[in-house]
């Protein structure tokens, strides 16, 4: 009862303030026509990015010591695992049936959402002055690629703002005793691009509330435009 109750309050809380919440406070109208629900269904609790930049010509979003240290646990249990049951399969005669392989599934799954992991988030979130581009993707752009008509790119040139936002997640997790279940949640931090048509571009989302304002602070002042934080 007492878990539903805060996540009712956690509810009328954040729609309270979505009601409350005047975009002329920025004192620019294209603050006031765009859109101020969050982008992303990140569903990420911690710090996964840590803004990189050589204060002049390239500001780039990387991976945190956290997912790093993350995903190299799956990883190195998966490898443990095979190092420690392999020699032991391969002196009793390994046989490629579905029961003498059996004992490699695990491993491997759990190593390969280790290796998914790190590398969803270490897809390059990269601002660059000499190109005048920001892109999100292995393929750097070049002087032939459109940037106004990339999903996930965009002309820094018609950047006119970073928009901060938060949102609250919500999630079922099991009591103590294992018989009933209790909703628990927390915010997820969420920053945006706003350009100079109103439209917005997506960078990324995690639920580090300090780090996140600090890097959305530090790449404001980096591409010279306001950050419009909401949280």
């Amino acid at each position: 009862m007492f878990d539903k109750l805060k996540d009712a309050m956690h509810q009328a809380s954040g729609m309270a303030k979505a009601m409350k919440f005047d975009p002329s406070k920025f004192n620019d109208p294209v603050a006031e026509q765009i859109d101020w629900r969050t982008i992303s269904r990140s569903s990420t609790n911690f710090k996964t990015h840590k803004l990189v930049t050589d204060g002049v010509n390239r500001a780039e979003f990387k991976p945190s010591l956290n997912v790093i240290f993350f995903s190299l646990i799956f990883i190195g249990v998966a490898v443990g695992f095979l190092i420690y049951w392999l020699p032991q399969e391969l002196e009793q005669g390994l046989s490629f049936t579905v029961d003498g392989l059996m004992p490699f599934i695990f491993p491997l799954i759990f190593g390969g959402l280790g290796v998914i992991f790190l590398l969803k988030h270490s897809t390059p979130i990269v601002f660059d002055k000499l190109t005048g581009a920001f892109w999100k993707g292995k393929k750097e752009p070049d002087h032939h690629t459109n940037l106004s008509s990339m999903k996930n790119g965009a002309p820094l040139e018609e950047i006119h703002a970073l928009q901060l936002l938060r949102r609250y997640n919500r999630k079922n997790s099991s009591s103590s005793s294992g018989s009933s279940s209790s909703r628990r949640g927390y915010y997820v931090y969420e920053l945006n691009l706003v350009l100079k048509d109103g439209t917005r571009k997506h960078v990324l989302a995690h639920g580090g509330r300090g780090a996140m304002h600090d890097d959305a602070s530090e790449l404001a002042e980096f591409l010279g435009v306001p950050l419009w934080a909401v949280t």
